[in-house]
């Protein structure tokens, strides 16, 4: 797999904007102090215009490409602002992210030339480590949710460490048209952000985990957005060794014709809206195993709830079903997307 590294000083401070826009705990109190009223003026208009604020966000941030005009409508659409003020709203958002811009340079002035120094702490550890953790991840699951090419935004640290994924979304008529659940663009290509941390926020869980974790994660929503994405032969295992019959279930047994639907999800994945979600937790364990088999961390529960709650994708409850599934899963032999369902159905 190839890798591309970008220092993301633009995207820095979307990311920044929306972690406060959260009410998340942030590293530094001048980000808070900075971007606290640019933010508090795009969630009021939000909420005035009966926008979703939470998934506004999330699209806004998920978004690949493009302006703050052109990643406003996007998430505004997708997070179902009415189309009649949808023009004003707009103007009146990306407004107050150039303030929100404007006040975050005032703070970091010198952010464009520090990131790349931040960076490389990250990328010297992932040259050295995070190749073997992508094959053994792949070996583990399915070499199809290796991407061949991404894409790694470097951001500014806003919550001691965090991460997403990238996606290119687009207007189309009435319907918000999405790559991969947002993960990849065209060619197979993903993309994901991270925070530049110089040092591991936990030493027990190293950065490298945290971000092939992402890169399986884009990698497997293209996957399982593509006709016949889910291999019949990519299966969870303790071991990696898949199996070509599905362990032995109904449903494992997959088709002849793969995983294809007319929804282009997978007849074998949970729903799209769901799949980000279990993909996420499923694969977290699974990372750690992979971790484990090259020295760099253990596997133990103890640690997997600690990366969930690290990585900020679980808590109690969910770190407990979690656990369990983990325990099934290390018992026997499940197809990926199979594996995954089950997780989606203990979640609830």
């Amino acid at each position: 797999m190839k890798v591309q590294w970008k220092t993301d000083p633009e995207l820095s401070a979307l990311h920044a904007a929306a972690v406060v826009a959260a009410g998340e705990a942030v590293v530094d109190a001048k980000i808070e102090a900075a971007l606290g009223g640019p933010v508090a003026a795009i969630n009021e208009r939000l909420e005035m215009s009966e926008t979703q604020v939470a998934e506004f966000w999330r699209h806004l941030l998920s978004a690949r490409d493009g302006d703050d005009a052109g990643r406003t409508e996007t998430a505004l659409l997708a997070a179902g602002c009415p189309e009649l003020v949808m023009d004003s709203v707009a103007t009146a958002v990306v407004g107050r992210l150039a303030d929100a811009r404007l006040a975050l340079g005032e703070q970091f002035p010198k952010l464009a030339d520090q990131l790349p120094l931040r960076a490389r702490p990250l990328r010297e550890l992932w040259e050295a480590h995070g190749p073997g953790v992508l094959r053994e991840l792949g070996r583990r699951t399915s070499e199809k949710i290796i991407p061949p090419r991404t894409t790694i935004h470097l951001v500014q640290p806003v919550r001691g460490g965090d991460g997403g994924l990238l996606g290119t979304t687009a207007r189309s008529g009435a319907r918000l048209t999405s790559g991969a659940s947002g993960a990849s663009g065209a060619g197979g290509n993903a993309a994901v952000w991270i925070e530049a941390m110089l040092t591991h926020p936990d030493p027990a869980i190293p950065e490298t985990l945290r971000l092939a974790w992402l890169i399986a994660r884009a990698g497997l929503a293209r996957t399982a957005s593509s006709p016949g994405g889910a291999s019949k032969e990519g299966g969870v295992s303790q071991e990696g060794a898949g199996q070509k019959e599905g362990a032995g279930s109904k449903e494992g047994a997959g088709s002849k014709e793969g995983t294809g639907s007319k929804d282009g999800a997978g007849n074998r994945w949970v729903e799209p809206q769901r799949l980000p979600r279990a993909a996420a937790l499923a694969l977290l364990p699974i990372t750690l195993a992979a971790g484990e088999s090259l020295g760099l961390c253990d596997a133990s529960d103890a640690r997997i709830a600690a990366a969930a709650e690290l990585w900020h994708v679980a808590r109690q409850p969910e770190s407990a079903s979690l656990l369990r599934w983990w325990a099934q899963m290390r018992q026997g032999e499940l197809p990926l997307p199979v594996a995954i369902k089950a997780l989606d159905k203990m979640l609830g």
